[in-house]
Order: structure tokens, then sequence, then C-alpha cells
């Protein structure tokens, strides 16, 4: 736990983890969460729901703090081509992006063509020849301007690493990002893109991330392939359910087959979800079950532009889909500035929860709104394709609005009996978070208060926590805190996933933190097999 904090700026809080942005040499950091010494814990996402802590408020423009879900071997490939490292050791990491500053892949040094990043003036980092794909679900991707959630489905069948090379790992300085074997670009919900500009950020926004939030994300219906994915959040007490996508005719709220091919339609984006199997295949990735990721980054491929500035830059920023946050961009955003004027930044994530759709909070936001919309919200609709001066025309020439309804009560999430009369017998966690044993329930809610009595995995040098290369995007290429209970976010995902079993702990096994957490280090049994090369390691 020592060497976490002093080296790599990560520290325990109560219930999960602060991760601080610049400690020493150090930038970022990444962790996973193991099951045991030996195995990543897998969670089973598909019908499920998901529910976290997280406090942004010092994420500035530029940065990332991040928390995802990633198909990685449960033993990170341990025995694969000698590997005698594994999870324990942080090893296995590969995402949508098929990244190539991967030191290790299926257990092999990835050391041909190995060379510094030319874009790295930190000369930390380094690039072979290959690649690490594997599908994603980016349950929570945000600065202080701006958040978004996006699944990354890939054309790959099997858990852990893919080793890829040439056109199937879609590179976009070979301009081949379209070609290869995941979809980079994903599906992403970002409010701010898709035209609401007063949803999420600092201060009298719909949801305030100059304080602590929670979310929640949740896969959809109840049987059958996955069709949906969708957030909501908590605050103060109180479900906020993300907004609408006026722009769009039907004004999905969630994340659907035909959502992507409307939104992406409009943007002008090339439609890579549906090619690489949308949400059925995102869905049959999740069943087969995923390591959870917690990091904070910066971009030096884009300046994180992606996310919360204008993006690409060879457009203009008033067409459909460019605009994506409030921030600046370029030099300004770039990681030698960012690292200059905001090392102190840090995000923290705590107080995991899943379960059965429906069982992880006690608010939920009411059902989503009807298709028709007054005659206002069509005209919002369709100015947002042409602009901010026209949007504004569009508002005076519209029809006076009817009074506005009141706003819709939160209802309480439906429990089962025995949930209930467990909660009457005040059995509950610190801080309200009720614990279910596996007497009570068939599929019980788990709590993973202080992220459990789980250890966590990590890269194990600086130059390795700093290689985040998630998410690059060409140019060339369109697509004070107050002492308050924090928002959630709500991500379910449903399906007709068989139930999944999932081992309980009792109330004294949670009491232990990151605190006890492990050092991750590359053992000398790898380190025979790569070269010695200061820009390898």
């Amino acid at each position: 736990a020592g060497q976490y904090e002093s080296t790599y700026g990560v520290t325990a809080v109560p219930g999960g983890v602060k991760l601080n942005f610049v400690t020493g040499s150090n930038v970022g950091s990444r962790l996973f969460l193991l099951e045991d010494d030996n195995n990543y814990k897998l969670f089973n996402l598909k019908n499920r729901e998901f529910a976290l802590d997280v406090d942004s408020s010092t994420v500035e423009c530029g940065m990332n703090g991040a928390m995802y879900f990633v198909e990685m071997a449960a033993n990170g490939g341990k025995g694969m081509a000698g590997n005698k490292a594994g999870a324990k050791f942080g090893t296995g990491y590969c995402d949508a992006q098929c990244p190539h500053d991967i030191k290790f892949i299926n257990g092999q040094a990835n050391t041909k063509d190995w060379k510094p990043n030319p874009k790295d003036f930190s000369n930390s980092m380094g690039l072979g020849h290959y690649g690490a794909c594997c599908a994603e679900m980016d349950i929570w991707e945000a600065n202080n301007m701006a958040t978004a959630y996006t699944p990354h489905p890939c054309e790959i069948s099997t858990p852990g690493q893919y080793m890829c090379e040439g056109t199937e790992c879609g590179d976009n300085d070979s301009d081949e990002r379209y070609d290869g074997l995941c979809d980079k670009d994903g599906c992403d919900i970002n409010p701010f893109r898709n035209g609401n500009q007063s949803f999420y950020g600092k201060g009298p926004f719909t949801v305030d991330s100059s304080r602590p939030m929670t979310f929640l994300t949740n896969n959809g219906k109840d049987d059958g392939h996955l069709s949906e994915i969708r957030r909501f959040y908590v605050q103060d007490g109180k479900a906020i359910a993300s907004p609408p996508i006026m722009i769009l005719r039907d004004e999905p709220d969630s994340i659907t087959d035909k959502m992507c091919k409307d939104i992406k339609d409009l943007f002008g984006n090339p439609n890579d979800f549906k090619a690489k199997g949308g949400n059925k295949a995102m869905g049959e990735s999740l069943e087969r079950g995923h390591v959870a990721a917690f990091s904070l980054w910066d971009d030096i491929d884009v300046q994180m532009m992606w996310l919360d500035s204008c993006y690409p830059t060879d457009k203009d920023c008033t067409e459909p889909g460019v605009h994506r946050g409030m921030c600046p961009g370029g030099e300004e955003s770039s990681p030698r500035n960012v690292r200059s004027k905001h090392p102190s930044s840090y995000v923290t994530f705590a107080n995991v929860a899943f379960g059965e759709i429906g069982t992880t909070q006690s608010v939920y936001p009411m059902g989503p709104p009807t298709t028709e919309s007054p005659a206002p919200l069509r005209d919002l609709r369709l100015s947002a394709q042409v602009g901010a001066q026209q949007r504004q025309a569009a508002r005076q020439q519209a029809p006076p609005a009817a009074p506005p309804a009141a706003p819709p009560q939160p209802r309480q999430a439906p429990l089962p009996q025995l949930l209930q009369q467990h909660l009457a017998q005040e059995n509950v966690w610190p801080g309200g978070r009720s614990v279910v044993d596996k007497t009570m329930m068939a599929q019980p809610v788990v709590r993973l208060d202080g992220f459990a009595n789980t250890k966590t995995s990590g890269t194990p040098n600086a130059s390795e926590v700093t290689q985040q290369t998630h998410r690059p995007q060409p140019p060339h290429h369109p697509h004070q805190r107050r002492p308050l209970r924090p928002p959630v976010v709500d991500v379910q995902m449903p399906g007709n996933s068989a139930v999944v079993k999932i081992m309980m702990v009792q109330h004294a096994a949670y009491q232990a933190t990151f605190a006890k957490s492990r050092i991750s280090g590359i053992p000398s049994a790898l380190q025979e097999k790569a070269p010695h090369d200061k820009n390898f390691w």
C-alpha cells in the first residue's frame, strides 16, 4: 500500500480508492480488481445494473477519470507462452483500441519494431508491432466538463488478449480505423454532444460535477439479446434520468441499435458499431465476463477533445456531433499543460454495487418520456442540426410553450419481500447500503463497500502506468463540495443470460480497502524474455 501511494499516488478512501494525477515522475494510473491472488474479479453484467460513487470535481479539461470493463482473461494470461506472472502482477490488459504499447501480449514480449512513441514528450511510452484487442464497455468516462458512456464491441469470440497485427488492429496511422476487429468509435451518449448543454457540468447544472456523484448503468430488458444500455444518476437523494436526445426524431434516452444508427447518420460517422455486431455482440461479450478497470489519464494523441471539446478539428464546431464539451482543446488541454497546471487533480471511486436491475438503489427515475414532444422541442431538435444562431432563431419563432408540468417524483424501487424483511431488521452497511446474504435472495445485490476484501492489481512502473492509448481518434475521422449525499449514475444491462451465482461475503470481510492491496511488479521470469532496452522498460 505504501508503494501505491508514494510511487503512483493511489490511496484508500472510505469505501474505495483515490487516484492522484501527478506523483513525482508518474502520471496517472490504472488499477484492476482481483478476486484472489491469481485471478481478476470477473463481472457478468448482462441483465444486471452497476452503480458507483465518483468524484470528478478536480478532473480538468484534457483529463479523463474513467471506470470501464474490458474482456481480459481472469488469470491475466498466466501460463501462456511461459507467462508466470498473471493477474497478480497486472498482466493481460487489452481494450477496443487495440493498443500497441502493451509490453507483454499472451505471454510474449512485444519487442518487434519496439520504439519510443514520437508523440510522448516525456519519453516514457513506447509502441510495438502488435496490439492487444478485446471488447470494452466504458461505464464512466468524464472530467468536470463532460461525460460519456460507450459500448465498444469487437469481432472476437474468446476472452482475453487478442494479439493483432496489420489491418486487424485498425490503426489510425495506416488509415484502417474501420477495417480492424474492434469498434474504436463505439456508440456513445454524451449529453452535451447530443444537444443538452445544461445537463452536466460544474455548478448550476442538472448534474453538478463539482460535487461527488453516483452513477448507475443497466442493460435493457430481461430477456433476449442485449437490446439497450441505460444510465441514470442520483444526487441529493433524487434520481436523475439521462436526458432525451432531442436532435433525433424519436428522442431516445438510451443506447439501442436504432439510436446508434440514427445518431451516426446525423453526425455523418461510419456505423462501425453495427458492423461489429452492435448491442448483441456487446451482450455476448458481457456474458463471458469482464474485468473492472479504474484509471486517470491524459491524452497525448488528441488532448481528450473527443470527450470535452470540438472534434474532429477539421470540422466546424457548429456541425452536428462536433461540439462535445466546453473545453478549449488544443494546446490548453495538452498533457504538457495539464500536468503543469493541475498536478494535484484526482478522481475517487467508491461504493461499488451491482445486482439485478432495479435493486441497487432506493430511488429510480420514472419511465422514459413519450416519443411525441411539444412544438418547442421539435423546433429545438431540428435547429440543433444547423448551429447555434439558427437554433436561437428557431426558439424565437416557436409557438408559446404550455405551462410546465410538475416534475416527476422519484419512485421507490420495488423490493422483494425477503429483502424488505431484511432491511426492516436494520442489518445494513455503513452509510445505509444494505447487505443481503445468500440466505435472503437467490440473486442478491452485491455491495462492494471499500471495493470489498478484494485486492488490486496494476501496471508496475511509471512508464507502463502512463501508457494510455484509450480511444484516440485522428482529425480526419468524425466522430465547493457540500456535505450532501453523492449522486448516482445507473448503467443497467439486461438480457436472457443464465442466473449468475455471485459469491457472497459476510460483513466483516468487507472492512478491508485498498490499503491492504499489493503493489505489482514484473517478475524475473518475464524480464528474461525482453531485451535490456530502456525504451521497452
